[in-house]
């Protein structure tokens, strides 16, 4: 029982790390706001900044960093599953039209999965960077322990998955607007399908409606990768 409390207690003995991710993030949120929450300042993008320079003038690796910041990394999960709240107060509107969301989900999954994996072939990565690829469109706790089960870089699919959800939030609005798309459930499962937690927040700035598919989404295309993923990758090795 012990070893399981022993990193919240490194946290807590050594905080700083926890405060300055608190903080970068919260000064990222702060200029998001001010912005009228323009998607290329997402608080999150703004946020690595400030950790950024920490990392650079503060004696202490990345390693050690991630360590005594563990309390915010482990709440990731219970976050995740926290979505279930909002899912659950729009079920009445979702049941109506899962033969789409179903037939979606299956072609969104696997092109994520497999376009990621294609342009790992084509730039001639290492065979791990390409299966830590394959993890891409998932949440960050899902696609961390996924990448690590198929050989993958679990730290190299956390920054991964970070990535394609700000790159997500950024363009969504933009292709929305393109495409003339105005219904909130297309909205949300589009940008919990390919942007993951970063998109599901996103989605919650248009309506609880956007947020809720949103969080469908997200754990479906968890719930679908997380299951077929290691089953392919042993096929074809």
């Amino acid at each position: 029982m012990a070893a399981v409390f022993e990193p919240f207690m490194l946290a807590f003995q050594h905080p700083l790390a926890m405060l300055v991710t608190i903080a970068g993030y919260l000064l990222g949120f702060f200029i998001y706001r001010k912005s009228k929450q323009k998607s290329w300042l997402h608080p999150v993008i703004l946020g690595v900044f400030p950790i950024a320079l920490f990392l650079q003038f503060y004696p202490l690796d990345y390693g050690q960093y991630r360590m005594e910041s563990y309390p915010i990394h482990f709440l990731l999960g219970p976050a995740t599953v926290a979505l279930a709240v909002p899912l659950y107060n729009q079920l009445y509107l979702i049941r109506p039209v899962v033969a789409p969301i179903i037939v979606t989900l299956i072609i969104g999954a696997v092109a994520a999965s497999a376009i990621g994996v294609l342009m790992g072939y084509w730039l001639d990565l290492q065979l791990s960077t390409v299966l830590t690829l394959s993890a891409k469109s998932v949440t960050t706790p899902i696609s961390m322990a996924l990448a690590d089960s198929i050989g993958g870089v679990p730290i190299l699919a956390a920054g991964i998955v970070i990535t394609t959800g700000v790159v997500g939030a950024i363009f969504a609005p933009l292709i929305f607007k393109l495409c003339n798309v105005e219904d909130d459930r297309v909205r949300g499962f589009t940008l919990g399908l390919n942007a993951h937690g970063v998109g599901t927040a996103k989605a919650f700035e248009y309506s609880e409606l956007a947020g809720a598919f949103s969080s469908l989404a997200l754990s479906l295309t968890g719930t679908i990768t997380a299951i077929f993923l290691p089953i392919v990758v042993s096929l074809c090795s």
